[in-house]
């Protein structure tokens, strides 16, 4: 019922996973390609001014019908794995997990 939720193909015993990405990552990295030859100054200009890295995900994992765990998460800087960077993030379980999964 959440809009931009997409179901995923990985289901597993019954379980449906529903995922959201919003990112300015793609652009956010061409325009720093292009600016880094420039120069370093203009790019804390652009920071200064509010042009800035910005990434969200949510996931949800639907269990026989119902909402069995709820994950979101926010970033300012790119890192890998993700969740490194993450400035904000959330995780809400219900019911039994029998299993360890990377959502």
């Amino acid at each position: 019922m959440v809009p931009g939720l997409v179901r995923t193909n990985q289901d597993w015993q019954g379980e449906h996973v529903y995922y959201l990405a919003i990112s300015n990552e793609s652009e956010w990295l061409m325009r720093h390609l292009v600016f880094a030859v420039a120069s370093e100054w203009l790019l804390h200009a652009l920071d200064w001014l509010g042009y800035r890295y910005l990434y969200f995900e949510a996931s949800a994992i639907v269990l026989d019908g119902k909402v069995s765990c709820v994950h979101y998460g926010i970033a300012t800087k790119i890192e890998f794995p993700r969740e490194v960077s993450y400035i904000v993030s959330a995780k809400s379980v219900h019911g039994f997990e029998n299993r360890a999964r990377n959502v």
